[in-house]
């Protein structure tokens, strides 16, 4: 088959987007507003530099785990993100799943060396309410995702995320 990998993006993208629309109910008091503007408006930000931080080159697999360092996990999230080429919320479902091999797989996509992921998984949980979960066997196993190529890892990836309920 024939696949145009772009227009597939985008459909899955545009579908993500869709099924992560809170419903629809009454609106939200003005102080859930300026909270949720606030939210949306730095994660925006933090997108918007992670871009030209991989615009400029200097968007490095290492600057994940300073992210996390900095307890900035927005920053991490949108830069996973740009490294992977894939949709920020296909990286939100992996950070909230009870899967690590989810992350594994992404930052193998990302180009993070092995050794460094036990790290990266321990921040990310620090700092995501020990998400993602899973027990000490679970992130042994998804050690396993970098022995892929980044290509194979980041489609395994994507179909994975896809297939995860939408974080609520």
């Amino acid at each position: 088959f024939r696949v145009d990998a772009e227009a597939l993006d985008s459909a899955i993208a545009k579908a993500v987007r869709t099924a992560h629309q809170p419903p629809r109910q009454q609106p939200p008091s003005p102080a859930a507003r300026v909270v949720s503007g606030s939210d949306a408006e730095r994660r925006e930000m933090e997108r918007r530099l992670a871009a030209k931080l991989k615009e400029s080159g200097q968007l490095r697999p290492g600057y994940l785990v300073r992210a996390l360092r900095d307890q900035r996990l927005g920053l991490f999230t949108a830069a996973l993100a740009e490294l992977t080429g894939t949709d920020i919320a296909l990286v939100d479902r992996a950070l909230s799943s009870s899967r690590p091999e989810l992350l594994a797989l992404a930052c193998t996509a990302a180009g993070v060396d092995r050794g460094a992921f036990p790290t990266v998984l321990q921040l990310v949980r620090d700092l995501n309410r020990n998400l993602p979960g899973g027990s000490t066997e679970d992130a042994r196993r998804a050690l396993t995702a970098f022995g892929h190529d980044r290509t194979l890892a980041l489609s395994a990836f994507r179909q994975m995320a896809v297939q995860l309920q939408p974080a609520i």
